[in-house]
């Protein structure tokens, strides 16, 4: 098993209890699933919060998306998935918060369907928390998770990264808060794709593309003993290439990155911080 653990706070890299004085519960902000070297990895990135959350693992995307209305009944709301390819089709790993806020899954097949459901949703008040894509056996599957939030919303698409990371960084100091940035198909081509809510002060954003966890690692503990904390970590295949994309924000405060390609190691690690 290979793993992975940085614990960071206060510009600081901390040991594991720091967690518990620093922050009394810890909230997964992101979750991701990608293949490195011929193996699946699980990983997350954590900051404080609430706590409180469910992690559940889906053998099937029709499986995740009939267990999403149950949950929502029960009062969970979805927050974050991953995809995970395998021989027999896309696997979902979900992340939930306790909540009974009004929320919202979205499946549709088009970029364009999902672009006018986006809009839709927005006259409804419903703002974007988590966009995933995934394409299999010629089908292309685009996901929308959506939140009762009363703020203005945009969207930002470019098949250039320098591009796109120059994008989030203009936006978070012109108030806009990074919710989700993934890459889709948009038409008939790889674009990476980003969703910004309108929040109350200015962020100070920065944007990379690394070429390995390890190297994810390294930079996360760096730019944390400047106070600039991980937001999004993103990893995919580009060619024969893995492709990490990282987003961190100028914001000290506790914050969490795991990975194993373990899932019970992932899903004990998760419990421990919740």
């Amino acid at each position: 098993m290979k793993k992975y653990l940085w614990i960071i706070g206060l510009g600081l890299i901390l040991p594991a209890v720091a967690w518990k004085t620093i922050a009394s519960n810890k909230m997964l902000v992101d979750l991701e699933c990608y293949e490195e070297k011929g193996k699946t990895f699980y990983r997350g990135v954590w900051m404080k919060g609430k706590g409180g959350q469910t992690l559940k693992n889906y053998a099937t995307t029709d499986e995740f998306e009939a267990d999403v209305e149950v949950m929502t009944a029960a009062g969970s709301m979805l927050r974050d998935i991953a995809m995970k390819e395998t021989e027999e089709g896309f696997q979902v790993v979900a992340v939930y918060d306790k909540g009974s806020e009004s929320s919202a899954l979205v499946r549709v097949n088009s970029w364009e369907e999902f672009e006018d459901d986006w809009k839709a949703k927005q006259k409804e008040g419903m703002q974007i928390i988590d966009f995933d894509f995934y394409s299999y056996l010629g089908e292309n599957v685009y996901y929308g998770i959506y939140r009762k939030m009363d703020k203005k919303s945009e969207v930002y698409f470019n098949a250039n990264w320098t591009k796109m990371s120059e994008e989030i960084a203009e936006k978070g100091s012109k108030k806009y808060e990074l919710m989700d940035v993934d890459r889709a198909m948009i038409d008939g081509s790889w674009h990476y794709v980003a969703f910004f809510n309108e929040t109350e002060k200015s962020l100070e954003y920065k944007a990379f593309k690394v070429s390995s966890n390890e190297a994810v690692e390294r930079q996360a503990g760096a730019n944390a003993k400047k106070g600039v904390i991980l937001t999004e970590a993103d990893g995919f295949i580009q060619g024969n290439v893995i492709t990490h994309l990282t987003v961190y924000v100028k914001q000290p405060q506790p914050n969490g990155l795991f990975t194993s390609e373990d899932w019970e190691a992932f899903e004990a690690k998760f419990n421990e911080w919740n």
